[in-house]
């Protein structure tokens, strides 16, 4: 009985010694006391010469040891997979750090923007549609559309004297067929210049007047239909605080032309830009 109560202290002796945290120490642990219970258990049942407490320090130790093996295979895999993590955290800070780099630069360029446009703020813009300035395929104001333009100079001149003004000329997607124009490049671009030149005769400055055209390919909404197209079709008059590039040096355009407009844009019969545009603008 005795030798039963000392193998048991033995074993739980062993247990306290080599419990610990690591998977290692855990394994040695288990092993240490499984191996010294089998080993005390054989030597008490064999007629070995070995008493209970060797039989058990015996095979306490020889579990200890193939504890210690498997808990070094776990503890060399649970390392290997922090290293990993590890590795991908230290990859996604960079990323992180590249990205934060990225943001501060498109930051940068935003704010340098914003400034650029505010030396460019627009502060007024009005938007006739062409069905109101024209008549079906012609360049040639209406009554109405000189009595709408006649009240916006009125008020460009009062309002903004000092300021540049751009008329816009908008086209729908409808390939012209039967009226004189090569195509809606050049009627956007008749329109706009109809519409700059009458603000001027209303005593819109001139020097800061300038005319472009679009064609089809600025549409506020789909052409998809005759009432979208009509939308579409459409005076465009911008007046901007300050024009950017006479801020930026260029000389203002003379009076009556116009400013450079997308490829393709003329305001005449001598080239020829894409075919398409609108029989009935």
């Amino acid at each position: 009985m005795m030798k039963r109560f000392n193998m048991f202290a033995l074993v739980v002796l062993l247990s306290a010694a080599t419990m610990g945290c690591t998977a290692t120490q855990k394994w040695m642990t288990g092993g240490a006391v499984v191996g010294a219970t089998v080993g005390g258990i054989w030597a008490h049942n064999s007629s070995s010469t070995i008493s209970d407490v060797q039989g058990a320090l015996i095979g306490g130790a020889t579990g200890a040891a193939a504890g210690a093996l498997v808990g070094n295979l776990f503890d060399a895999k649970t390392m290997k997979d922090l290293e990993e993590k590890n590795a991908q955290l230290e990859k996604d800070l960079a990323e992180a750090k590249a990205e934060i780099e990225r943001l501060k630069a498109e930051n940068e360029r935003l704010r340098a923007e914003i400034e650029r446009l505010k030396a460019g703020q627009i502060q007024m813009q009005a938007t006739i549609l062409s069905d109101v300035l024209f008549a079906s395929g012609s360049a040639r104001l209406t009554a109405e559309g000189q009595k709408q333009l006649g009240e916006i100079a009125s008020r460009i001149k009062a309002e903004f004297p000092n300021s540049y003004v751009s008329v816009q000329g908008h086209t729908d997607s409808q390939p012209i067929k039967v009226s004189k124009w090569d195509d809606n490049w050049q009627l956007g671009c008749a329109r706009s210049l109809a519409v700059m030149r009458f603000l001027i005769k209303q005593g819109v400055s001139a020097e800061r007047a300038s005319a472009e055209t679009y064609g089809e390919y600025r549409p506020v909404v789909p052409n998809t239909s005759p009432e979208n197209m009509k939308q579409n079709r459409r005076a465009v008059i911008v007046v901007r605080q300050a024009d950017l590039a006479v801020g930026a040096g260029m000389k203002a355009p003379a009076a009556g032309t116009s400013r450079p407009r997308p490829a393709g844009a003329r305001a005449g019969r001598g080239g020829r830009g894409p075919r398409g545009g609108a029989p009935r603008q």
